[in-house]
């Protein structure tokens, strides 16, 4: 196995990666069961990934939970101390625990983006170790590795090397390769949706697709946006109903009933 280095991947090195995503998911579980212990505002800034030192200052100034975080703009939070960064992530964590409807319901769609991320890494490097050496595989390596790190933009890079690697086997008469690849991108498409989600306010259509293009570095086309957001609809959109709905769910909800099934058109024999 070769990384986008060209460094070959030792075994024991394989394994690690393999277990690294569960390990990943067990230690993010015992994170969750602290937050349980903490003050709601320590918990906001846990999440924000802020230290909780601040929780003494912000109480200070009566802010004690998101609600309050909501009140109040960025760059007071700023004038306390914290950096821009800072105090966007605490304003955007406390939207989106309210557009949740609670602090309980947030912390389960944390924990439903950190079990997709395990699988998917579990799913790909199975993937990987059913295919032969070659550019196929070497791609899905790269993948791998994007997965690696956390931030949306290294699974826009990572999708970006699923597509690359589905290219490839395009024209192989084995439909095994082309199977897996398939497999592989929409796993990554859907880890990735998670990752975009997580980066703005939840329940925001319009702050999702601008994340989107901040993690693509570039403005979305409208065949992958379509793509991108019936993943989210069906994955997220499905099982959290806080979340933001579909384009065709909203202009069902508009019209008060469902949109009424296509009508199938009979051939000619």
């Amino acid at each position: 196995m070769s990384t986008s280095f060209g460094s070959p991947l030792l075994p024991e090195q394989s394994f690690s990666v393999r277990i690294s995503s569960h390990l990943f998911a067990i230690n993010y579980f015992s994170f969750l069961l602290l937050l349980r212990g903490m003050t709601p505002i320590a918990q906001l800034l846990s999440l924000a990934g802020i230290d909780t030192k601040w929780e003494r200052e912000l109480s200070a100034k009566a802010v004690r939970s998101h609600r309050d975080i909501m009140h109040v703009p960025v760059c007071w939070l700023t004038c306390l101390g914290l950096t821009f960064t800072e105090a966007n992530s605490l304003s955007t964590t406390a939207w989106s625990v309210w557009s949740a409807g609670s602090m309980d319901n947030y912390l389960k769609i944390l924990t439903a983006s950190t079990i997709k991320q395990a699988e998917v890494t579990a799913s790909l490097q199975s993937a990987i170790d059913q295919l032969d050496e070659g550019p196929v595989r070497d791609c899905l390596c790269d993948a791998l590795e994007h997965l690696g790190n956390p931030d949306a933009r290294s699974g826009a890079l990572a999708l970006a090397s699923a597509a690359r690697a589905q290219t490839q086997c395009r024209d192989d008469d084995d439909e095994a390769p082309r199977a897996l690849c398939g497999a592989a991108r929409t796993a990554i498409r859907d880890a990735f949706v998670w990752r975009v989600q997580l980066t703005c306010v939840w329940g925001d259509r319009d702050a999702f697709v601008d994340a989107l293009g901040q993690a693509y570095g570039r403005p979305v086309d409208n065949r992958s946006l379509s793509r991108i957001l019936h993943s989210h609809n069906k994955m997220i959109g499905e099982n959290f109903p806080s979340s933001f709905l579909s384009k065709c769910k909203c202009e069902a909800e508009a019209r008060g009933r469902k949109r009424p099934p296509k009508k199938k058109v009979k051939e000619d024999l």
